[in-house]
């Protein structure tokens, strides 16, 4: 691992190290890029006019008109007239001046003639070209721009397949400590895993065998369980006898606690009588003593016959001497 980790550090190093990855983008909003605006009173948009036989002669106005051919004739004409009204030439001389200008204004106008289609294509032709022209300087800044562009994308591409080459050694690196993990495992920790493995399931099976035991203490438990459910009860009965008269399930206490309880019962009622003749001998003896002492002395509210009749009967009563 530290190896492929130092050949990738490495790889990456040599090919990050003075490389550029930013891609000039070229800005197509300045004026440079922009077409430009169309200015319709431009000479180069104006209407064309063809050339036409009024633009060489006027025909029969000829000596007012306007054409080539008549302002030429207007202009040689003035010129001989005032040779001629000079006395510089005579009038035969003026007559051949004058048919040699007319030769010489019809040859013109015959080339003009001639060559004004061609003078009318040609200036749509220049017309044409000025406009492209402009059209053509946006074009090849655009296509300039877009070759620098086109450039950084095949520097980029070139870089791409040097990255890409070096992650293949990356990979390659990479599969050869896989496969050597792969082998230190085989040889080492997969062996240990399986002995693990194996004291593990032993471990489960022991583990299996305990539960199996404790399955069975669980159904002797569960057997005797009424029974303690059964001694449980008669614990909570023998506590309820201690302060009831009855058990739960209201019949009377019986057996030897039944008796026990009587026999306390018994002794409490005999202290009872008892206290009663002692309190009984207590105020009697007082009494007999006094009356020894005084013999005039009456005696009390309660020695009444009637009264020692009823102590005489709640006596036999409480102590069963009624039969």
């Amino acid at each position: 691992m530290t190896q492929a980790s130092d050949l990738a550090n490495s790889l990456a190093s040599a090919l990050l190290t003075g490389t550029d990855f930013t891609i000039a983008l070229p800005d197509f909003s300045t004026d440079d890029f922009q077409i430009p605006v169309v200015d319709l009173n431009s000479p180069i948009f104006a209407p064309i006019s063809r050339l036409t036989n009024a633009d060489l002669t006027e025909g029969d106005n000829s000596l007012t008109g306007s054409g080539t051919f008549d302002l030429l004739m207007k202009g040689f004409k003035a010129h001989l007239r005032k040779e001629f009204d000079a006395s510089r030439i005579t009038g035969q001389e003026y007559t051949k001046a004058y048919i040699a200008i007319t030769e010489s204004a019809m040859t013109t106008g015959a080339q003009f003639l001639a060559t004004r289609d061609a003078t009318y294509w040609a200036a749509v032709t220049a017309q044409l070209q000025a406009q492209a022209a402009q059209v053509g300087v946006v074009t090849a800044r655009v296509e300039l721009e877009s070759a620098k562009t086109r450039l950084q994308v095949l520097r980029l591409e070139a870089l791409n397949q040097q990255v890409s080459f070096a992650l293949n050694k990356l990979r390659l690196a990479s599969e050869n400590v896989q496969f050597d993990t792969a082998t230190y495992n085989l040889a080492n920790i997969l062996p240990e895993q399986k002995n693990l493995m194996l004291k593990q399931i032993a471990g489960q099976e022991l583990q299996n065998t305990n539960l199996q035991k404790q399955g069975v203490l669980f159904d002797d438990e569960h057997a005797l369980q009424p029974k303690k459910a059964l001694l449980l009860q008669e614990q909570v009965e023998s506590q309820r006898a201690q302060t009831l008269d009855n058990r739960t399930d209201g019949a009377s206490i019986a057996g030897q606690l039944g008796k026990q309880k009587d026999l306390y019962t018994q002794q409490i009622t005999s202290y009872q009588r008892d206290a009663e003749v002692k309190v009984a001998k207590i105020f009697s003896d007082a009494w007999i003593t006094q009356k020894t002492i005084d013999e005039g002395l009456l005696p009390p509210d309660g020695f009444t016959n009637a009264s020692l009749d009823e102590i005489l009967t709640s006596l036999k009563t409480n102590n069963n001497l009624n039969g």
